[in-house]
């Protein structure tokens, strides 16, 4: 006999003993895909309007226009250094 007893595989148990759905139907679903999606386009719109604003956020405080480009290559440069940390550290 069969170490799963009757489940499918992908499918987890419900209450009493019932069947639940698959775990690929929430992946197949639209909410679940458009979660992602939206906090995607929320990130890069975030990011954008940040890069569009920092030549004007710096002159006020008094940095130079030409550092900016210095400091828009270190966040991306802590960027990649700390998502790649984190696809290391998840393994």
């Amino acid at each position: 006999m069969d170490v799963l007893d009757g489940f499918r595989h992908g499918e987890a148990p419900g209450r009493n003993g019932q069947r639940r759905g698959t775990i690929d139907q929430c992946a197949k679903s639209r909410s679940c895909r458009a979660i992602p999606r939206r906090a995607s386009a929320v990130f890069t719109l975030g990011w954008t309007v940040y890069a569009i604003y920092l030549p004007r956020l710096a002159a006020s405080v008094g940095i130079a226009g030409t550092a900016v480009i210095f400091i828009l290559m270190l966040d991306q440069a802590i960027f990649t250094i700390t998502d790649f940390a984190m696809g290391v550290c998840r393994r």
